[in-house]
């Protein structure tokens, strides 16, 4: 039988793409039931405890309504709001 042609820490790192992080998805859910169609396009990145936003939204309002709406999902944590207003 022939070896994998992979490394273990190739695997883990495909497998963790595969697998998005919950604490994202509870962010991204809290962003959509607000009903604000900007908030339906802010991307959440989750690395080392670190909550990031960005994308583009059409008003300051909504910027600052994703940071608390995701600060209230993530249980208070640091949230880097990256995202852009046009």
């Amino acid at each position: 039988m022939l070896a994998p042609t992979t490394s273990p820490a190739t695997r883990h790192r495909k497998r963790s793409r595969n697998h998005p992080h919950p604490l994202r998805d509870m962010i991204l859910i809290a962003l959509r039931k607000t009903g604000h169609a900007d908030l339906q396009s802010v991307d959440v990145h989750v690395a080392d405890g670190l909550v990031r936003l960005s994308g583009t939204v059409s008003s300051y309002f909504s910027k600052q309504t994703a940071q608390v709406v995701s600060a209230a999902a993530a249980d208070s944590r640091h949230i880097d709001n990256a995202i852009s207003v046009a």
